[in-house]
């Protein structure tokens, strides 16, 4: 049988205890240095070990899984609260939560749209043109219902747009 050897990677050494430096715990983890700063002070992910002296911080491998899953989230535009609140959750918790942080996101995505819709229609009558198609998209006007009488402004996104003139139905 051959023995195991150990190899140290140039930024660690046996000093350092079974931590690595906050730099390579950063590109390991696919966080920046500056957020695992960020998150040491908000509590969200604390270094392992901070040096009294230089106030060096240090990461063990146990904390990799939390900070890539940070990343991960961060990635989906979580907001750091929640992901404070899904740190320890079980994977149905962590499931449910994400599906509303998606239709939250659905429904952020459809307000800007209705948004820059009615802005290229304000743009259109400000320069006096009349709205041309984009090349390749059908001739579609999108007509606000909110601004129809008694119509609930609070009603169901979506709801308050309709889409008149020729244009394909979604498969």
């Amino acid at each position: 049988m051959v023995p195991a050897v150990l190899t140290l990677d140039p930024l660690e050494s046996p000093s350092l205890g079974g931590v690595m430096s906050i730099g390579r715990f950063a590109r390991r983890a696919g966080l920046s240095i500056g957020a695992l700063r960020h998150y040491a002070e908000i509590g969200l992910l604390v270094p392992a070990r901070v040096d009294p002296d230089t106030g060096y911080r240090y990461y063990t491998e146990e904390q990799l899984a939390p900070a890539r899953r940070i990343a991960l989230l961060r990635d989906l535009d979580v907001p750091l609260d929640l992901i404070r609140t899904l740190r320890d959750a079980t994977p149905d918790e962590l499931r449910k939560r994400l599906a509303r942080h998606r239709a939250d996101l659905d429904a952020r995505v459809w307000r800007l749209q209705r948004t820059a819709h009615r802005l290229a229609r304000e743009e259109a009558v400000q320069v006096g043109a009349e709205q041309q198609p984009a090349p390749g998209h059908d001739p579609v006007q999108l007509v606000d219902r909110g601004a129809e009488p008694g119509h609930d402004p609070e009603a169901v996104p979506g709801e308050e747009l309709r889409l008149e003139g020729e244009h394909e139905d979604p498969p």
